[in-house]
């Protein structure tokens, strides 16, 4: 008796606990989710008293939107959390560009820190292999998840150091180390022991302070795992923390970069007094067979111009480190027209923002400005564009903005929300996509079966419509005699955003499925590579 009288005193226990941590949860919770909430409300009331102003319109909904995403990243880690803990969650196996991703994270990172008054720095050290075959969005998740920590827990005038390296590569697998280090607050060794757990902080005033759901890094962990890897973290209260992921990755059967005879003969100088910088420089110049020199004071780099002017072998390109301590860059740009004139293309490396340094810079001479961190692919395409004589002087090297003109085109849009139509048709129309609108999946079956062929070039459907959902619909279309019914792309635009929502949207015959709030990147990229192809 006294056995059963403990575990239902334990159970009771357990139970109390349980219902104690829901409530901290939801109290939590309530204040993450109200605090954007209240700057989404507070600041759309304040813009309409000032509709007659351009300039504060703008900057009203720049913050709205900053607030906007910081709501849905909130959401997106607790249904993340309760799709791990249902199995719920799956690892994608697809080809992507790691460049792009730190490229992303970097561009979003940078102003941030920038504001805060904390210093960015980011190294791709020895990353030889760009193109990866592993879930993108995870990754991304992961890299988020870190720096955003470490930016939300260092003050100002402290450091945050993003490095990727490629640590090992075995049978057509390859190893990938993620370091974000940071001289933030730190931890105790006591909280180190829960550090992973859900909704974990040090304590309450730590919540207060500094905010955050306490989902973060318990969500990175359970993905890191999911993906065959390995975290660990070292920390000092008062000094520090930094976070350590190994993840494992295959490697797509692709053709490596190859030099052409035109690389091969380019005589190149690199400039810089850093060693780590000047040895990862070098090692990619190594690997694309281009003939180098290394200076690291001014007067060095004055003397190897003059010395191999004289002796008729010229320099073709010179790599200059902006940030390099040694000297004013920009003097020295000057410098090299005076002894070159324009005999070598003079392209400036920029840690950071390259438009803080940019009008400067175009002043004093320079070609061509290249922002890091650096990669490969990026360096090599570089130089192939140079010896072609295929860039603007002047101008910034940084991947191309994505525009998008779908004139001609015309899509049916299946949605009964009021306000997600007008959003949508807005989207749509400002990329002159001619937009046809269905309230419920039933008129959208409708309108496309009564339609003469080649009216539409694309469907994006609703889910959760009224008479017909979504699903239903495009199973009766893809049924149907109607001459498109097979070819037609059809697309899920829904806020079903699970694994398993996707999953079934390509089984009731979609051709993909996009995530509501829409990503106007997604969206567009979506809608031109299937619009291409028809």
């Amino acid at each position: 008796m006294e056995e059963k009288n403990q575990q239902l005193m334990d159970t009771l226990i357990q139970a109390d606990e349980a219902s104690q941590a829901k409530s901290r949860f939801l109290a939590r919770m309530s204040h993450e989710i109200r605090t954007p909430m209240n700057a989404i409300v507070g600041l759309t009331e304040i813009a309409k008293k000032h509709l007659t102003d351009p300039n504060r319109i703008e900057q009203y909904l720049s913050k709205i939107d900053s607030a906007s995403h910081v709501l849905l990243n909130i959401i997106n880690d607790v249904l993340d959390m309760s799709a791990i803990k249902n199995n719920k969650l799956k690892i994608a196996h697809e080809k992507f560009d790691m460049k792009k991703i730190i490229n992303s994270i970097t561009a979003i990172y940078y102003n941030q820190c920038k504001q805060k008054g904390i210093k960015l720095e980011v190294i791709s050290a020895c990353l030889t292999h760009e193109i990866l075959i592993g879930d993108s969005l995870r990754v991304n998740q992961i890299i988020l998840n870190l720096i955003s920590n470490a930016s939300k827990f260092t003050p100002a005038g402290g450091k945050i150091r993003f490095e990727i390296t490629e640590k090992a590569y075995k049978k057509q697998t390859i190893f990938i180390r993620i370091i974000v280090s940071d001289t933030g607050i730190g931890m105790t060794p006591e909280m180190l022991t829960r550090l992973f757990n859900t909704f974990e902080q040090e304590n309450a005033n730590t919540a207060q302070q500094y905010g955050g759901s306490g989902l973060g890094l318990s969500i990175v962990k359970n993905l890191v795992e999911l993906m065959h890897g390995s975290i660990s973290v070292e920390s000092k209260k008062g000094i520090g923390s930094m976070f350590t992921v190994d993840l494992p990755f295959s490697i797509p059967e692709i053709d490596e970069l190859s030099s052409s005879k035109s690389i091969n003969d380019l005589r190149v100088l690199v400039v810089d007094n850093d060693c780590a910088s000047r040895i990862y420089m070098t090692s990619i110049l190594d690997r694309i067979n281009v003939q180098y020199d290394i200076a690291t004071t001014t007067e060095q780099t004055v003397k190897m111009l003059s010395t191999a002017d004289k002796a008729g072998k010229h320099y073709d390109i010179c790599f200059i480190d902006c940030k390099a301590s040694f000297a004013d860059s920009i003097t020295l740009t000057k410098n090299i027209r005076k002894i070159y004139d324009n005999k070598a293309l003079v392209i400036i490396l920029s840690a950071y923002d390259i438009s803080e340094i940019g009008e400067n810079m175009e002043t004093s001479g320079a070609d061509i400005f290249l922002q890091k961190p650096l990669f490969q692919s990026t360096v090599f395409n570089m130089l192939i564009s140079l010896t072609d004589k295929n860039y603007i002087k002047g101008t910034f090297h940084k991947e191309s903005k994505e525009s998008y003109d779908f004139h001609g085109k015309k899509v049916l849009l299946a949605e009964d929300n009021a306000l997600n139509t007008e959003i949508a048709i807005e989207l749509l129309n400002s990329v002159n996509l001619n937009v046809d609108h269905a309230e419920n999946g039933q008129i959208a079956v409708d309108k496309f079966l009564t339609a003469p062929i080649g009216t539409y070039d694309i469907i994006l459907m609703d889910i959760q419509m009224p008479v017909m959902n979504g699903y239903q619909a495009t199973k009766t279309i893809r049924s149907s005699s109607h001459p498109n019914a097979k070819s037609i792309p059809i697309f899920a635009m829904t806020a079903d955003a699970f694994t398993e929502n996707v999953a079934e949207a390509l089984s009731a015959g979609m051709n993909g499925h996009i995530a509501k709030p829409i990503d106007t990147h997604i969206l567009y990229r979506t809608l031109c590579n299937c619009l291409r192809q028809a």
